[in-house]
């Protein structure tokens, strides 16, 4: 059997971009920035943080180590591709941010946040899952799938 070769995407096929957690976040950043940004069809987001400083001083404050510290060592961590500062201009783009209340890792309020300052077209989806788990449930792989069917 012989393998068919690698095909390259065309210059006229649109891209679905997603990301999951820092990969949402990196998502944003590169997606703002985009210099082909007419050829990206959609963004999705699932459990992306809203700023490295406070996403910091979110997991350093989970334990009594650390938690006196969260502050000053957040501040080690470079913000330069910090996704507030640029989600607003995702648009034109489609973005659909996918977040859970009960996400263990990156907490709700980032979601919230990258929300508020986005620019539409741009959608919230609150799931049910824990941050590592999205589409184990069958629910939230058809709310991604109907996400992308119209966009």
């Amino acid at each position: 059997m012989i393998a068919e070769p690698l095909r390259l995407i065309s210059d006229e096929e649109a891209l679905t971009i997603i990301g999951h957690s820092l990969g949402g976040s990196l998502a944003i950043y590169a997606v703002a920035n985009s210099q082909s940004k007419q050829r990206i069809k959609s963004l999705v987001t699932i459990g992306a943080f809203s700023d490295y400083h406070a996403v910091a001083q979110d997991t350093l404050s989970t334990s009594w180590l650390t938690r006196l510290f969260q502050w000053p060592l957040s501040f080690t961590i470079d913000n330069s591709y910090r996704p507030l500062d640029v989600i607003d201009r995702v648009s034109p783009v489609p973005l659909m941010i996918m977040h859970s209340r009960k996400d263990n890792v990156i907490p709700y309020y980032h979601a919230e946040a990258l929300f508020a300052t986005a620019s539409q077209p741009k959608f919230m989806q609150p799931i049910d899952s824990d941050h590592n788990h999205a589409f184990n449930r069958p629910q939230n792989r058809e709310l991604l799938l109907d996400f992308l069917m119209i966009h």
